[in-house]
């Protein structure tokens, strides 16, 4: 048999796990007493809370389900697909991009977690060509640190982006390539190689890099 998770004074979502109360008879899997934010306490599973499949009490979940549909008329709309997509990241333990974002303990905010339409009133309308980028990608979904970006600019943010500085101004290499019109592949080239200064930037002759 294995050995039980202890959960115990753990907060999952919007629940504080209080005591094991048995296991269930159908899957075996250990019962929590949990004491949602609202107060009220309720009876889980223990892996349906840690895989997020579960995050408050019943009566909470009805209720955020249906402030998330009510009146915003989005739900086939890129915004709503936007939003479960950041939750899932975030929450989910099977999603594939879990490990890159709720692995490393990056999460969605409480009023974002809880609602749609606070997210769509905290972000608008997603621009053509955009997607949600966090300013900082060590921190969580949140209004102060999300914004709707071009494919380029989330690239621009990327950890491994290496900042070269030609007279006295510093840029990604993705920008300095483009500001030359040449391509990212030369620029990496370049700089592997040595160059520095103008000579980063020079046109790319016939025939060669």
């Amino acid at each position: 048999m294995r050995m039980a998770i202890d959960m115990m004074g753990k907060k999952y979502g919007q629940l504080l796990a209080i005591s094991p109360a048995g296991r269930s008879d159908s899957s075996k899997n250990i019962i929590w007493v949990f004491k949602c934010s609202c107060g009220r306490l309720c009876e889980f599973s223990g892996y349906s809370v840690r895989s997020g499949k579960t995050i408050d009490c019943q009566l909470c979940s009805r209720e955020r389900l249906r402030l998330s549909s009510v009146d915003h008329g989005k739900s086939n709309s890129v915004e709503f697909r936007t939003w479960t997509d950041i939750q899932s990241r975030c929450h989910n333990p099977n999603a594939t991009s879990y490990p890159r974002y709720g692995g490393r303990g990056i999460e969605v905010c409480a009023r974002w977690r809880d609602s749609f339409s606070a997210f769509l009133e905290d972000m608008g309308p997603r621009p053509n060509g955009m997607s949600i980028e966090r300013n900082d990608n060590d921190k969580n979904y949140t209004p102060d640190n999300c914004r709707w970006a071009t494919r380029t600019e989330q690239a621009n943010n990327r950890k491994n982006n290496v900042i070269v500085t030609i007279d006295n101004e510093s840029k990604t290499i993705a920008q300095w390539a483009s500001h030359a019109g040449i391509k990212n592949g030369t620029m990496w080239y370049r700089v592997k190689a040595g160059y520095s200064g103008r000579r980063l930037l020079c046109p790319v002759r016939e025939g060669s890099r």
